[in-house]
């Protein structure tokens, strides 16, 4: 007698992965839910946004994020993003061959899904550790400016043009007759950090004394696209893209800063770093502040200093050397995200920075330079100090830095430039 044991029953293959398996699956559905709740409630109420957020939960949260991403020398978003859109591209694509038996609509769906996932949890995190800030209050609400006074704009505008061009005439220029301003980007933020925090509390708003600007790693890509800078909102990271325009690397640095500040919209970004600009003892940082006004009121260079025609040359020339053809659709979709974020105009709000910093001129006047502590080198040279303590420069008083560098730049030099009309 053979004794045989209980027959096996048949084996049955797995089920493919569902749509929503894993607690990750449901949970980014979950956060992606969550996100768009919670922007609509900070579109509807930016004054809670402004006290609640950007003047209380933020603040110390960035200052995190940028503290621990300032330890290390390269920038963190970029790999970061990198990561990110390779782990949720995996998880579409083992989702659609696990749905794929079953019909390729339905792998689709299932491939689709698991995108929708990993973009609610990065819609998310962006919002708690930055995105929040494009709810807050304009600049004009923040700053407390009042109505635009256009009878008032002619004074002032041949105020700045004299500035621009007393700071033109005493700064050192290269042999194509463009003026210098120390690459060193790591200098520079060191200079700028401080300062523009300063400025920040001098205007009432939280000051963020973290973070450091770095050189973006996909600066080659972003030059095509006529980009200048990035702020990682998930590591609190300033990025500038290298090399930087000709007299600009001061003003990108300041606008990045800005954003890091918890200002999101580009005007926003734009007005603030001017006003930083404008008060730093350094001329090439006053000047780069005051030549991004100039260059964005499209103003003409008729009547000004031929160096600064010859800066605002460079500095196209700079842009379309290096302008790929794909730059108009990237900066469509740009347009499209901010409007997505609340801002109206999408990308021409970057234009709107120039009449707050008319208005805020107006009503203020023109800013004093502060005294700074600290030494301060030639802007031809191969280092800059730090800017030390800062205090407000008495008016009529004579800066020592202004002396220092005039003496260390020589004499400018003469020439009427390109004949182009630059606006």
């Amino acid at each position: 007698m053979n004794a045989t044991g209980p027959i096996p029953a048949a084996e049955t293959p797995r089920p493919p992965a569902g749509v929503f398996e894993g607690r990750a699956m449901r949970g980014g559905i979950a956060a992606g839910l969550v996100a768009f709740a919670l922007s609509l409630v900070a579109a509807a109420h930016p004054d809670l946004v402004e006290q609640v957020y950007s003047r209380g939960l933020y603040p110390p949260l960035v200052r995190l994020l940028a503290t621990v991403s300032a330890q290390v020398p390269l920038a963190l978003i970029e790999p970061l993003l990198l990561v990110f859109a390779l782990l949720a591209l995996r998880s579409a694509v083992r989702a659609f061959r696990a749905r794929r038996p079953r019909g390729r609509p339905g792998a689709l769906g299932a491939a689709a899904f698991r995108l929708v996932a990993a973009a609610g949890w990065l819609w998310l995190a962006f919002l708690i550790a930055w995105g929040l800030n494009y709810a807050r209050p304009g600049p004009r609400v923040l700053l407390g400016l009042g109505a635009p006074q256009p009878e008032r704009l002619g004074p002032l505008l041949e105020a700045i043009g004299s500035r621009l061009d007393g700071l033109r005439a005493v700064l050192p220029e290269d042999d194509e007759g463009v003026v210098i301003i120390t690459p060193d980007l790591a200098a520079w933020d060191r200079h700028i950090a401080p300062l523009e925090a300063e400025t920040f509390e001098s205007l009432g708003l939280p000051g963020v004394r973290a973070g450091r600007a770095k050189w973006l790693a996909a600066s080659p890509l972003s030059r095509r696209w006529s980009v200048s800078g990035f702020y990682g909102p998930l590591t609190g990271e300033p990025t500038v893209v290298h090399p930087a325009p000709p007299a600009s690397l001061p003003f990108v640095v300041a606008h990045e800063r800005a954003h890091l500040h918890g200002i999101a919209t580009e005007d926003g970004a734009s007005l603030f770093a001017l006003l930083t600009l404008w008060r730093s003892p350094r001329p090439t940082a006053r000047y780069a502040g005051w030549l991004a006004l100039w260059s964005s009121l499209r103003l003409p260079v008729d009547g000004r200093h031929p160096g600064v025609r010859r800066d605002l040359l460079a500095i196209r020339r700079h842009v379309e050397r290096y302008r790929g053809f794909e730059w108009r659709p990237i900066w469509r979709i740009y347009d499209r995200f901010l409007r997505s974020q609340g801002v109206r105009k999408g990308a021409r709000s970057y234009a709107d920075a120039a009449p707050w910093a008319l208005q805020f001129l107006i009503e203020r006047g023109l800013p004093q330079p502060l005294v700074s502590d600290g030494e301060f080198l030639g802007d031809g040279g191969e280092q800059l100090a730090p800017v030390g303590r800062l205090r407000e420069r008495p008016r009529g008083a004579e800066l020592a830095g202004d002396r220092q560098e005039v003496e260390q730049s020589g004499a400018p030099t003469a020439g009427d430039g390109d004949d182009l009309d630059v606006r």
